[in-house]
């Protein structure tokens, strides 16, 4: 059985112990390292509001428990920073990297978004 079921089975079944899910955790990240945990991370996030009500809330606690263990040990880098804006772009978001497109920083966002729908209010 993958990692990926035994955390599907537990939310299924509606129970965890802390101690399964940090030793699923270990786990995962020896086998998969960083990209497991994204993995993970990113599955349980997109399935979430899919979930019935009872397992959604089983599930949040699985995905907060993924994303706190993923940031304890390994803190954000730059390169993190990046993936994390591919896996936002393959989600049906732009990817946002440096060098293309409108700097969100920049006025020319809120201009162009100002000139593309009149009368709509500015997205600031």
């Amino acid at each position: 059985m993958s990692l990926s079921e035994k955390v599907w089975r537990s939310i299924g079944q509606g129970r965890a112990h802390p101690s399964d899910v940090l030793n699923i955790l270990i786990e995962l990240d020896n086998r998969k390292g960083q990209v497991g945990l994204w993995a993970l991370e990113n599955e349980l996030r997109s399935s979430l509001p899919r979930l019935r009500p009872q397992s959604r809330l089983l599930a949040a606690a699985w995905l907060e428990a993924t994303v706190l263990y993923r940031t304890t040990y390994y803190p954000e880098s730059q390169l993190s920073r990046l993936f994390s804006r591919l896996v936002k772009a393959d989600s049906g978001g732009r990817p946002d990297l440096p060098g293309q497109g409108i700097s969100r920083s920049s006025g020319a966002c809120s201009k162009a978004w100002a000139k593309a729908s009149p009368g709509a209010p500015s997205p600031r």
